[in-house]
């Protein structure tokens, strides 16, 4: 009595199974057309533009050890209010990278990208015309948010880049973090005494502007992430653009004929009936946890909370 339900279970397990193995020749043509393409001037470019999203984070982390006194004498704050000015950015961290996931698989790398940018940008302006203690903290946490999303960028350069370049590019965009630091305490010493700390806090805010603009010009969206919600059409079409910029003359018949094969997934978030939460979310969240520990709770604990 009970085949004929283990026989559609059976054909259901085959048919997953099937689904999943044309899935992956689609991401393994896509790989071999990305391994294809020339080095050229754009990797640098995209390298370079992902590096000062990180040359940011590593201008807004030190930002929080100057913004705290100079913070806390303006608006005559106690030492455990004024511990909340570094502890709230990375509780947005927090936020962000919970976010950061469901985001860039339900969106796309691109825009994910540019609104984390875009909220660092925007706050971080909006935290230098401040008024009030409270206006302030909440501008923070919302650029603590777009820090927490920084593992999308990164996983677009990585999912972009050939395989032979990738490792050396993703340690030099990385080095972004280390020269922002390190500047930011040299613009720390320039407008402090002069300009306030208003000023100092609106130009460690600029770099992610610019990045927002710039990655209008210089970003491509990843094919991976097309491949992977069945955005076929578009697949082919992320690949022509980055062989024209690259100037490779690439064939994508193998490309073609792995979309033609696989069974055809609707637009939406990317979906694994094993796998509740997406990889790219745990990842996103894991990033934050040093961060929160070695940055939020150290600098809050040595402020005197």
């Amino acid at each position: 009595p009970g085949q004929p339900y283990l026989s559609r279970a059976k054909a259901m397990e085959e048919g997953k199974l099937e689904e999943k193995s044309t899935s992956e020749r689609v991401q393994r043509a896509v790989d071999v057309a990305i391994d294809s393409l020339k080095s050229s001037r754009w990797q640098r470019e995209l390298v370079g533009l992902v590096g000062l999203l990180y040359f940011a984070d590593g201008a807004e982390t030190v930002l929080l050890s100057f913004v705290y006194e100079c913070v806390k004498g303006a608006f005559n704050l106690s030492t455990s209010r004024a511990s909340l000015l570094v502890g709230i950015v990375y509780a947005g961290e927090l936020v962000g990278s919970a976010l950061a996931g469901p985001i860039a698989d339900a969106t796309g790398r691109k825009p994910a990208s540019i609104v984390s940018a875009l909220l660092i940008a925007t706050f971080g302006l909006v935290s230098a015309t401040s008024t009030t203690y409270w206006f302030f903290v909440v501008a923070r946490f919302f650029v603590g948010c777009g820090i927490g999303m920084f593992p999308v960028p990164f996983d677009l350069a990585a999912e972009v880049l050939q395989a032979e370049v990738r490792g050396k590019s993703l340690t030099w965009l990385m080095s972004g973090y280390s020269t922002g630091a390190a500047l930011c305490v040299g613009l720390a010493w320039l407008t402090l005494p002069t300009l306030g700390w208003r000023a100092f806090v609106a130009l460690a805010a600029l770099p992610s502007l610019v990045y927002c603009v710039a990655a209008f010009f210089i970003l491509e969206e990843s094919p991976k992430f097309y491949a992977a919600v069945g955005l076929d059409d578009q697949v082919i079409a992320s690949l022509k653009r980055m062989a024209e910029r690259t100037g490779t003359e690439l064939d994508l018949a193998p490309v073609e004929h792995a979309l033609q094969t696989r069974a055809k997934r609707s637009y939406g978030a990317i979906e694994d009936d094993d796998e509740p939460v997406t990889p790219t979310a745990a990842i996103a969240f894991a990033w934050s946890q040093p961060r929160l520990v070695c940055f939020g709770l150290l600098q809050w604990f040595a402020a005197g909370v």
